[in-house]
């Protein structure tokens, strides 16, 4: 088991149609920090390509941080 990570990410969200705070839980895995959990519904929604917050959630887990 890796290093496990809770961040909290927040802008507007489409599907629900206002600002929005989203708790994430990633575990570091071979150096990248892999998504867990979310809090929304960002794996499923129709608008995950345009939305604010899960563009930082991908960020995220794309740095080395």
């Amino acid at each position: 088991m890796g290093e496990i990570r809770e961040e909290i990410f927040s802008g507007f969200c489409i599907a629900c149609n206002r600002g929005q705070s989203v708790t994430c839980e990633f575990e570091k895995m071979k150096g990248k920090w892999e998504l867990e959990e979310i809090d929304c519904g960002y794996r499923q929604c129709i608008h995950r390509t345009s939305c604010q917050i899960g563009k930082q959630v991908e960020e995220f887990g794309n740095s080395n941080s």
